[in-house]
């Protein structure tokens, strides 16, 4: 009877773990291999969208570096060339506290992407003044070229009276 009883369970035991594997197949071809592979896919597209936003923060590192250091040298495209040359050279008269006693603009030649204005510059005060002043046209934003220059005492023999003819260079579209 043990042996009817094995022979008639094991089919039925067979059949039945046969049904359970094939279920169970079904259930992970129908369910939880699409949403495994929707989940791997969400995963990869995480790490794509983690890794951009690591391009973009060390982008963002880089150019406010950029900026400082624009900053720093007075080369930020928001502060370059905003005023007429014969302006530029009267504030840097003003701000080095020289006493301008000519200042004339004697040609300006137009180039392709540039503009040259030439400039005859008389002024007078102390050395250091005069010097911070060479040294400003020399280190500024703008591109200077100083042609000629002539440095004598003045009528007092304390200060300097400088003579100079010089171009600024700007760019054709920002003027």
């Amino acid at each position: 009877m043990i042996d009817d009883l094995k022979k008639l369970i094991t089919p039925k035991i067979m059949a039945i773990a046969l049904l359970v594997i094939v279920v169970g197949v079904s259930v992970d071809l129908a369910l939880v291999t699409p949403k495994s592979k929707r989940l791997v896919s969400l995963e990869n597209k995480r790490m794509e969208l983690l890794g951009q936003v690591a391009q973009v923060q060390s982008s963002e590192r880089d150019n406010r570096r950029l900026l400082g250091y624009l900053e720093h040298y007075g080369l930020r495209t928001s502060s370059l060339i905003k005023e007429d040359p014969t302006a530029f050279l009267g504030k840097l008269i003003e701000e080095t506290n020289l006493v301008r006693l000519e200042l004339r603009a004697v040609d300006a030649i137009e180039s392709t992407n540039l503009v040259q204005t030439k400039f005859f510059l008389r002024v007078h005060g102390p050395f250091d003044p005069t010097l911070q002043f060479i040294r400003t046209l020399e280190s500024g934003t703008r591109l200077v070229t100083v042609d000629e220059i002539k440095i004598n005492t003045g009528l007092d023999n304390r200060n300097l009276e400088t003579r100079m003819t010089l171009s600024i260079y700007d760019p054709l579209e920002k003027l």
